[in-house]
């Protein structure tokens, strides 16, 4: 079963540094990174997943979970989602394209085989007021699989609101996609990254969605949105404070 890395290893782009405090040369990249990330950040949370297909006279449920991944590759942040009893997939890994509006996913198959796609926003990022003053957002991403395969997937993620997006699976075909299944999500509890900015001191320090985790760090508690940021910081704190500091975040 395919497990995200979360502490330690190193990658050629982080010139060699690691550790707490260590000089990240690549922080304007990594913030830029972020940056191109952080208007899909409704995604962040743990969801409760159903297959639209019966799967051996039954629906097919999983349990994922999205959570920021920042520490395997230090220089190309990730949105990184995992879902131990997948049925199609049990990871899936998000990460900007080097374009506005374009992104590269790596998803891992329930055989264990890594899918690489490329992909747009197809409809884009638009925020709207749903039951008085909770801002939502919606949007949808579509990707292809790279190659000439036969076996080749299109993944359409479709977010309706903060609490609710579907997964739309489908095999390329010459006469266009076929579908394969929908896998639609609710969310499990409170959003952590509802689309509106005005979080006060509940700002995550990394990646400025709503903080739902307390971190501390030479006797000041800060906040940060999920997991991933909560172990990105704990292993360098100063490199995020910093950063922080240069974007003019408290």
């Amino acid at each position: 079963m395919p497990v995200i890395s979360l502490g330690g290893t190193k990658t050629p782009s982080e010139g060699g540094k690691s550790g707490p405090g260590a000089v990240d040369a690549s922080s304007e990249s990594r913030q830029a990174a972020i940056a191109a990330l952080q208007p899909l950040q409704p995604l962040l949370g743990k969801w409760r997943g159903i297959t639209r297909k019966e799967v051996s006279d039954f629906k097919g449920i999983e349990v994922p979970e999205w959570i920021w991944d920042l520490r395997t590759d230090r220089a190309h942040p990730a949105l990184v989602m995992s879902s131990p009893t997948g049925v199609y997939y049990r990871q899936l890994r998000l990460t900007g394209g080097g374009e506005p509006d374009k992104f590269h996913l790596v998803a891992t198959d329930a055989e264990g085989r890594e899918r690489r796609m490329e992909g747009r926003l197809t409809e884009p990022v638009e925020q709207f007021q749903e039951g008085g003053t909770t801002v939502q957002s919606k949007f949808k991403l579509q990707f292809e699989e790279s190659g000439d395969g036969k076996d080749r997937w299109q993944l359409a993620i479709a977010q309706q609101n903060n609490d609710r997006y579907l997964v739309e699976l489908s095999r390329i075909r010459p006469t266009g996609p076929q579908r394969i299944d929908t896998i639609g999500h609710q969310r499990e509890g409170t959003s952590v990254a509802k689309s509106d900015t005005d979080f006060g001191e509940r700002k995550c320090i990394i990646s400025g969605g709503l903080g739902t985790i307390s971190v501390s760090y030479k006797g000041k508690t800060y906040w940060v949105c999920c997991t991933g940021c909560q172990a990105a910081f704990n292993e360098d704190p100063e490199g995020w404070l910093r950063d922080a500091a240069k974007k003019g975040t408290p």
